[in-house]
């Protein structure tokens, strides 16, 4: 039982790349809705084109088994609604053929702002070049009481980056160790950065992450349970005491040899464990781990 009065939810929007016959295509001419013109699957779950990824966004959850339910649940509507010979990759980044850009659409960037916990500055989105895109898996963390909250934990901006601070620590680090592939690599080029996030009305969004983690429901597990552990580290003892100089050199620059002995420097052994199965992570058919 928690002794706090308001429960915790842990939702994404996570960005794919469309394929057919295992070459990257734009989302555009195949889903047909953008952001303002959703395909609504009902119960807070909807998706749509943005830029040439398709994205998706799931109904917060307040466990990572309801978690698992949410993200099954688009991933099966959106594999029922695609023809034969189009896939869903969670790929951190493709490079698409230039006839696949053409469309205004295609060449859009960003669609509002996002910041950096550690420098408090406002993070430009970059313009993208050539067919390069890259993919997010970004993790929303909300308080269930944010219309009407009994005290500031995730509602003001301060404890907001305090929040993201504890996720470089427990979630990116170890994500360099686990989303080690090159097409996550290259997405550093445009995003990925420590402590990039956003404030949203209901808490925050960390965005850090690529969309490696929403390719198996025992890495959302993992992802939810190092999220969990952020948060009530930061409700029981504030920010980490650690080196975020180091901390941001590896998220950054994915240095996979810096993040291991700082994840072993910071990170509680239990939570090392279970960190340990999805090292250099390649399973990325969410068909076969979806069981769809």
């Amino acid at each position: 039982m928690s002794k706090y009065n308001y429960q915790i939810q842990i939702g994404s929007d996570p960005e794919m790349v469309l394929t057919k016959n295992n070459v990257p295509v734009s989302a555009i001419p195949v889903i047909l809705r953008d952001k303002d013109n959703r395909i609504d699957l009902g119960d807070n779950t909807n998706y749509f084109y943005d830029n040439v990824l398709l994205e998706g966004n799931v109904k917060p959850a307040f466990s990572a088994e309801e978690l698992k339910i949410n993200i099954s649940y688009l991933y099966k509507h959106i594999y029922q609604a695609l023809a034969e010979g189009y896939d869903i990759k969670t790929q951190a980044s493709a490079t698409y053929a230039e006839h696949e850009c053409l469309h205004p659409d295609a060449v859009q960037a960003g669609c509002s702002e996002e910041y950096c916990a550690h420098e408090v500055d406002l993070c430009v989105p970059p313009d993208f070049v050539g067919g390069f895109r890259s993919a997010g898996g970004h993790v929303h963390l909300g308080r269930s009481d944010f219309e009407n909250p009994s005290d500031d934990f995730l509602i003001d901006d301060f404890s907001k980056m305090d929040v993201i601070k504890a996720m470089d620590v427990f979630v990116g680090l170890p994500s360099v160790l686990m989303d080690s592939s090159q097409p996550s690599k290259d997405r550093k080029k445009l995003y990925g950065q420590a402590g990039r996030h956003r404030p949203t009305e209901y808490g925050v969004e960390y965005r850090t992450l690529s969309n490696f983690w929403l390719s198996s429901p025992e890495l959302v597990n993992l992802v939810y349970v190092l999220s969990m552990h952020a948060v009530d580290f930061v409700r029981e003892n504030g920010v980490p005491e650690v080196d975020f100089d180091k901390i941001r050199e590896a998220i950054n620059t994915n240095n996979e040899i810096l993040a291991k002995e700082l994840c072993n420097l910071y990170i509680p052994e239990n939570l090392l464990v279970q960190i340990s199965e999805f090292v250099n992570w390649n399973k990325f058919d969410i068909r076969s781990n979806w069981n769809i």
